[in-house]
């Protein structure tokens, strides 16, 4: 395969994996979520300005000045949803599901943090899967840019319910995590992922599922 400098396009498919609070994956069932009804995921680099001195001499004039590097902490993230998917809300928020009579998912009760004994955030790994678009077309292979972010954070974030269709959306944060290709899915060459990466992919991206992933990591 020749390099590629390829154009990525659609956001087709997300898929949230329950982690501890060590990071690692929590044992099934429903330890992930796949959905096809992500409408954006927002990636901000939250930096921390380099320090800045400067030496200022006789008549006012600088004598010396230095600026140090910007540096990286984390990323801020935004993440918009087409549509209401319980399950997915309460791996994002740890929010309690609500079901029916028959178990299905109907809801959530979503929390407020405003004492110690109340759930935190619940991490959560977070991969993003879009078309990778050369020209006019979808690349033959590759056919997909894969994001991983091994370990989020998330909360709830502002919700209009209007006269349009809704789109609920949420706000989270990353933090570094080791991602030993839980689902034996890396291409050959790429073992891990830190703190977050991407990277040109071609398997078959993880079917989407409107309730907990039924297949096991």
């Amino acid at each position: 395969m020749a390099n590629l400098c390829p154009s990525p396009i659609h956001l087709c498919r997300i898929r949230l994996t329950r982690l501890s609070a060590t990071g690692s994956i929590v044992a099934p069932p429903s330890n992930h979520y796949v959905s096809d009804k992500p409408m954006m995921l927002t990636i901000d680099p939250s930096l921390q300005e380099g320090e800045e001195k400067n030496l200022i001499g006789g008549c006012d004039c600088v004598q010396a000045s230095y600026r140090g590097p910007d540096k990286l902490l984390r990323y801020n993230l935004t993440l918009q949803m087409a549509a209401l998917e319980p399950g997915l809300y309460e791996m994002l928020t740890g929010a309690t599901i609500l079901t029916n009579a028959s178990t299905e998912l109907i809801g959530a009760s979503f929390p407020i943090q405003v004492s110690c004994s109340n759930p935190t955030q619940p991490p959560s790994a977070l991969e993003a899967w879009q078309d990778l678009w050369v020209g006019d077309a979808q690349n033959a292979n590759p056919r997909y840019v894969r994001w991983i972010f091994p370990m989020t954070f998330w909360q709830m974030d502002t919700t209009t319910l209007e006269n349009e269709f809704l789109q609920v959306q949420f706000k989270g944060y990353t933090r570094q995590n080791t991602w030993s290709n839980p689902y034996i899915d890396f291409p050959t060459g790429v073992s891990t992922i830190g703190t977050q990466g991407a990277f040109f992919w071609d398997n078959t991206i993880p079917a989407a599922y409107c309730g907990y992933s039924t297949t096991s990591t």
